[in-house]
């Protein structure tokens, strides 16, 4: 990249991060309510594959997860030692321990064998994916990856007025919900780092500019201009973060800046865009990338708070049967005990 912007070449960037893929809208957040009403809704739409099938290889992609975050780790700290980072980079370097530590659990809490006997959904977006996995997703998905306990029991039992959960589905339900944040997580830190290396390349270039600029313009100056503005849809070529920070370093400049700006500004006209445009969608972007790492920052420390027991007698439609026992001694079991009960009437 950096080869191209020094012979006055076009700059290519974003190969990973499109302008459309940043003006992609986040989920809508939904209520309380409306969370229940969309947990009955898959229960009465979803279909099942057949008992043994092994679905997508979700464990396979904890792993790629992993390696993707620890990668943008490494990258933004690296860089944090050069220039400021974004607020949301700031929160993934900053928390990372908490990161890394849920992902230790992850890896611990999904054996294979345990993880081939979930049931697994057939059709949707999803198909491949266990059951509880996908109830996981639509929680996070619909709280911008941040949700209390009561929602969790009131979403499950939504379902389960129309089906019944597992004794495996239901304690398979913290490891999900651990699963769909760390998704959620690697796709923001690809982002962040893309963003960032856009940025560089960004301030590269204008500093080229400048280099060639002076308090004259140079047959260079326009030939750098030509070659990396003249052709094609600059929202298809150049990544919004480019864009503006490009933008940016121009405002900063002197004598070329003005005809660059208008330059720009004349080619991203019939694309419907303007600078200013881009920068308040630029600065939105960045605001909602911080409030997201910290939602799932914060659910991570949540999940590993909760007493999963207690939360799982909460929501077992088994435990509930098994406390009708009129002698009621069911209830006066020690945990452990109960597990037991439970177990067998899984086995059988």
């Amino acid at each position: 990249m950096l080869d191209h912007i020094k012979e006055g070449n076009p700059v290519e960037i974003s190969k990973n991060l499109t302008f459309e893929d940043e003006l992609q809208p986040h989920p809508e957040v939904f209520s309380p309510a409306h969370l229940e009403e969309r947990a009955a809704e898959i229960a009465r739409t979803h279909l099942l594959s057949s008992p043994g099938d092994h679905g997508f290889d979700l464990p396979a992609r904890l792993e790629e997860n992993k390696h993707s975050l620890f990668s943008a780790y490494k990258s933004l700290s690296n860089a944090a030692r050069t220039a400021p980072l974004t607020p949301s980079a700031e929160w993934l370097v900053d928390n990372f321990y908490i990161i890394e530590e849920q992902l230790r659990e992850a890896h611990q809490d999904l054996p294979r064998k345990y993880y081939r006997e979930l049931p697994k959904l057939e059709t949707g977006s999803l198909a491949g994916y266990p059951r509880i996995y996908r109830l996981a997703y639509e929680i996070i998905s619909h709280t911008d990856n941040q949700f209390e306990p009561a929602v969790l029991r009131t979403f499950l039992g939504s379902f389960q007025k129309t089906t019944d959960l597992t004794i495996g589905e239901i304690w398979a339900f913290p490891i999900s919900l651990r699963l769909v944040l760390i998704e959620n997580l690697r796709r923001l830190a690809d982002k962040i780092v893309q963003s960032r290396a856009d940025r560089f390349a960004a301030d590269q270039l204008a500093g080229q500019l400048a280099k060639f600029s002076g308090k004259e313009f140079s047959g260079k100056t326009f030939e750098i201009l030509a070659k990396n503005f003249d052709e094609g849809k600059l929202t298809e070529k150049f990544s919004q973060a480019f864009l503006v920070q490009f933008a940016a370093r121009l405002y900063e400049g002197e004598d070329f800046t003005g005809y660059a700006l208008e330059k720009l500004e004349r080619r991203l006209r019939p694309e419907g865009v303007t600078l200013e445009l881009l920068a308040h969608r630029e600065y939105n972007r960045q605001a909602a990338a911080q409030v997201s790492v910290a939602n799932i920052v914060g659910s991570m420390r949540l999940l590993s708070a909760l007493d999963w027991r207690e939360f799982f007698e909460s929501v077992s439609l088994v435990d509930r049967l098994l406390r009708d026992d009129p002698a009621n001694a069911y209830a006066g079991m020690d945990f452990a005990t109960r597990d037991n009960y439970r177990s067998e009437v899984e086995r059988i």
